[in-house]
């Protein structure tokens, strides 16, 4: 059973990589560039929007599997950012839910919520501090994945890689540099998933 889950928890993996690049080739050329109160009530962002959640949710069962490959060789270090990482991701995980159906609904009944620049007050912090573990339960679980060399290290290097490349590279509405580092995300996760499907019960890939 455990074993089922975890080649399932890899397919979850691929599966999370395709819809990331998916979402993030959406953002540059379909999805609205700019969250107005007309834009967030479109089509286009509820697809968009739809694909996020749906990644984000495979996002938590991928990391599990993923963990589980090489728990033995993570070691505590590997538990602790195996344990921020899932963390991060569960917030991610209500931020897109909040995207997908809170914001449509405020754009409507409180436009004035959503035409700030900023989330207001401590919505605005948490989402920030949201943002902010993922980030580093992704930088950490790809250190994690890079010391315990059961899967290769190019997946993981590239994961640790996209998150200063989501944060420094000009974010710049509707450029390509937008989308850059969660596209790297997708590819990082969903390599590793494709590894692990190559993977016997134990050991490195065939």
């Amino acid at each position: 059973m455990l074993a089922r889950f975890v080649r399932g928890a890899a397919l979850a993996a691929i599966a999370f990589g395709l819809l990331r690049v998916g979402y993030g080739t959406l953002e540059l050329f379909v999805v609205p560039h700019e969250s107005t109160t007309a834009t967030l009530q479109t089509g286009s962002h509820a697809f968009a929007s739809g694909l996020s959640l749906l990644a984000a949710v495979l996002l938590l069962w991928a990391l599990v599997g993923l963990y589980i490959r090489q728990s033995d060789a993570a070691g505590t270090f590997g538990l602790v950012a195996f344990v921020v990482a899932f963390f991060g991701a569960a917030l991610v995980v209500g931020i897109s839910w909040l995207e997908m159906f809170v914001l449509p609904v405020l754009a409507k009944e409180a436009p004035q919520l959503v035409g700030q620049e900023q989330l207001p007050g401590s919505l605005g912090v948490a989402y920030l501090l949201s943002f902010a573990l993922f980030g580093l339960g992704m930088i950490l679980f790809g250190i994690a994945t890079l010391l315990a060399h059961v899967f290769p290290r190019w997946p993981a290097a590239l994961l640790i890689v996209s998150i200063p490349a989501t944060i420094f590279l000009p974010a710049t509405p509707g450029s390509v540099w937008e989308a850059i580092g969660p596209i790297m995300i997708g590819i990082a996760i969903a390599a590793q998933g494709w590894y692990a499907t190559r993977m016997p019960q134990s050991g490195k890939p065939a």
